[in-house]
């Protein structure tokens, strides 16, 4: 395994071992607690900037993943202000989506995708059964981060 490799694993490992008490407390407190979830922003960046700094690619590694993330955060604080999604939600998607943008900026749009239809259909099934009922959305974003991650193992 090279150092690349290494660095782009390094924010995924850090969501894999944070996955447990964020889903748990998502589950018990329908909230998505920043002590879990901030800290992934940064320790991107370094690996990022360190992996751009050894590659020589910085639009991939960094400039392209950062400009879709600003996009991606202004579309996502939108539909938070609308009521659609939490903050939470808001934070950890495009977190997420950063942690899975080394060397394939344009796969990370799939992420928030795929966790809004997954969403959707949970939402839908959740509605019918009561209507005051509020979905965390914690554990499907995780579950289709690492769904996600296994299919692109596999796939490459």
């Amino acid at each position: 395994m090279t150092t690349l490799q290494i660095l782009q694993l390094i924010p995924i490992a850090y969501f894999l071992v944070m996955s447990v008490p964020l889903i748990i407390t998502n589950l018990r407190e329908h909230r998505l607690k920043n002590i879990y979830v901030l800290p992934g922003f940064p320790l991107w960046l370094v690996c990022a900037t360190t992996y751009a700094v050894l590659s020589g690619d910085w639009a991939n590694s960094l400039l392209i993943p950062l400009l879709l993330f600003i996009a991606s955060l202004i579309l996502f604080i939108y539909l938070s202000a609308k009521d659609f999604i939490g903050m939470g939600d808001v934070k950890l998607t495009t977190i997420l989506a950063l942690t899975i943008s080394f060397n394939s900026a344009w796969v990370w749009l799939s992420l928030p995708l795929i966790a809004c239809v997954i969403g959707a259909i949970c939402f839908i099934y959740v509605a019918r059964k009561r209507e005051t009922e509020v979905l965390p959305m914690g554990p499907v974003l995780m579950i289709v981060y690492f769904a996600h991650l296994v299919f692109f193992f596999f796939a490459n």
